[in-house]
């Protein structure tokens, strides 16, 4: 699969991390640097880079120290040659603010090539799913009043689930800024009735899944089967190469990730590249 800029990395991503008071400065290479908060507590961010050389973390220092940053934490991308962030006194650890791993699909196979590359019961229950009449419904650029829709599924099936999530502020922001490259992606039963909803970013040829919730109905169904296939011939003809299905559960992160593993197990089912990423390094600068 040919690498794609992650979308850590955008533009887009420093407009809508500016909402949380982040401010985003590039470096000579493109990689974009991040940086929060005041005199007494400093921080910089550096997530997913494409690359990131010995000279390059010179430069970032440079400018964290002229920031008066206190703390900077790297998450690099899964090629990475982590040994000189070591030699130079990083640290590595758990505590992370990216999903250290994902599922990856190409989309450059297309369709069916896919299809016939899922699990037998991944592919069994899309089949199902399309004998019960369900159907999907894909809304480019949402407005606020269909982006408040997704929400209210989504923190209904959080609360369930015992999982955090950020507020409506954040998914507008996150619809907002995206526009044309955000999509809510809704799968429904034969009575009209939603099953499951999901959020994509868009970003570089990349599509990224970022949000998704269940209903009650949904849980006794495979219309989530469907509702992510689906999305694949309809990616496809925007452009787009690559897609994201998110994290799966970590063994780096057993406490952490212990409650992802129905989902981890529902992703896994598409057959896709797993990738591992590294857990971040932190190096105080003062």
């Amino acid at each position: 699969m040919n690498e794609i800029t992650d979308i850590r990395q955008s533009d887009n991503w420093s407009k809508y991390l500016a909402l949380y008071g982040w401010k985003s400065i590039k470096t000579r290479n493109g990689s974009i640097l991040r940086i929060n908060g005041n005199f007494l507590t400093c921080r910089a961010n550096l997530q997913i880079p494409s690359e990131l050389s010995s000279k390059d973390l010179e430069e970032i220092e440079n400018i964290c120290r002229r920031s008066d940053v206190h703390i900077l934490k790297i998450s690099p991308n899964h090629k990475q040659d982590v040994s000189f962030l070591e030699d130079r006194g990083y640290k590595q650890t758990n505590q992370i603010e990216l999903i250290p791993n994902t599922v990856f699909l190409d989309l450059s196979l297309g369709a069916e090539n896919l299809f016939s590359l899922f699990t037998r019961s991944c592919r069994y229950s899309i089949n199902k799913a399309n004998r019960d009449g369900c159907y999907t419904e894909i809304v480019r650029n949402p407005t606020p009043a269909e982006t408040l829709d997704f929400y209210k599924t989504l923190s209904l099936r959080a609360k369930k689930k015992k999982f955090t999530i950020l507020g409506l502020k954040d998914v507008q922001k996150k619809v907002d800024v995206f526009g044309v490259d955000s999509f809510i992606c809704n799968v429904f039963d034969s009575k009209d009735r939603l099953l499951g909803t999901k959020l994509f970013l868009g970003h570089c040829g990349g599509v990224w899944g970022m949000h998704s919730g269940t209903t009650e109905l949904g849980q006794k169904s495979t219309g989530g089967y469907k509702l992510l296939y689906d999305c694949i011939p309809y990616f496809i003809p925007l452009g787009y190469k690559k897609m994201d299905l998110g994290g799966v559960s970590d063994v780096r992160l057993k406490n952490l990730s212990k409650k992802w593993e129905e989902y981890s197990h529902y992703k896994r089912e598409f057959n896709g590249e797993v990738v591992y990423y590294s857990l971040p390094y932190y190096k105080w600068l003062f």
